[in-house]
């Protein structure tokens, strides 16, 4: 649902926030700010879990098998819940959950979803770690087409 301007009341464009989910504390902390922040710009709220694809994705993505069923069912389950939790506190939301690459996935649905804000969460990795698991925020960051709100695990 795209709404405009003058529907929501907001006045700086800030409508619709886009919050990626992977179930953890930086999430959690994320997704407290992004309501925040919606309840004051009358903004909606799309929470998104992007199933990784193991291994690495040029590679592997076409013989990944799937999730399995019920994994995925409890993702899904996962992701409504964490919707239907902000739609008590009066935020309209809608949560998402698909397979992917994270970092694509969350710039498609930038565009998508007409999204004016991401929030997202941050594990700190550095060193080695950052070097072989790169950091989703990072790509996030450079290619996105709104501003990119980011809170580390740490606040």
């Amino acid at each position: 649902m795209v709404k405009s301007k003058k529907e929501t009341g907001s006045h700086l464009g800030i409508e619709r926030i886009l919050v990626p989910t992977d179930f953890s504390e930086c999430f959690r902390k994320a997704e407290e700010c992004a309501g925040s922040i919606a309840k004051v710009f009358k903004a909606e709220i799309f929470l998104l879990h992007v199933m990784e694809l193991a291994g690495y994705p040029l590679v592997t993505s076409w013989i990944q098998p799937p999730y399995p069923f019920d994994l995925r069912e409890e993702l899904v389950e996962k992701t409504r819940k964490q919707a239907n939790k902000l739609k008590e506190r009066g935020i309209e939301a809608e949560g998402y959950c698909i397979s992917g690459i994270p970092s694509i996935e969350i710039l498609k649905a930038v565009e998508e979803y007409a999204v004016d804000l991401v929030v997202m969460g941050t594990h700190g990795r550095t060193g080695l770690a950052h070097i072989l698991l790169g950091s989703t925020a990072e790509r996030v960051i450079q290619r996105a087409q709104c501003p990119v709100l980011t809170i580390p695990v740490l606040t």
